[in-house]
């Protein structure tokens, strides 16, 4: 019976993207951000634990 599939009335429509999930809580840690003087904007985040 290993090979049996079933038909259900609910059909996926492929074409279709799935809709999103609700939204998840995101903490990001502290940063430091600061522009250089050619006016590239640079973001750091530490890590220590390297």
């Amino acid at each position: 019976m290993a090979n049996n599939i079933n038909a259900h009335d609910d059909v996926l429509d492929r074409t279709k993207p799935p809709k999103p999930g609700p939204p998840k809580d995101v903490q990001f840690p502290d940063y430091f951000d600061t522009t250089l003087a050619n006016g590239i904007n640079v973001l750091v985040i530490e890590n220590n634990k390297i």
